[in-house]
């Protein structure tokens, strides 16, 4: 059975004993170690929809001027800089 859901805002999963001490760590450190733990699948305290609005949140101006930069959506492709 599921854990009942909880405020994003509140997460207590992590025990105290595990918690990651960024105040010890260097900035360059402690920016690496965030971006580890946003990219692992460690964040099931999040309800469900949450990360997915904030990504639709973020890349929506790329679709209201129907850019493709920073994307993996084909455009249009210059021929002679394709055969290089």
């Amino acid at each position: 059975k599921p854990p009942p859901p909880r405020r994003w805002t509140n997460t207590r999963s992590t025990k105290p004993e595990d918690k990651t001490d960024f105040d010890k760590m260097t900035p360059h450190e402690a920016r690496k170690k965030a971006i580890e733990l946003a990219r692992s699948k460690n964040n099931e305290w999040l309800p469900k929809g949450v990360s997915a609005a904030w990504h639709d949140e973020r890349t929506q101006p790329y679709a209201d001027y129907g850019l493709l930069v920073g994307s993996t959506l084909p455009g249009e492709c210059d021929p002679d800089a394709t055969e290089r």
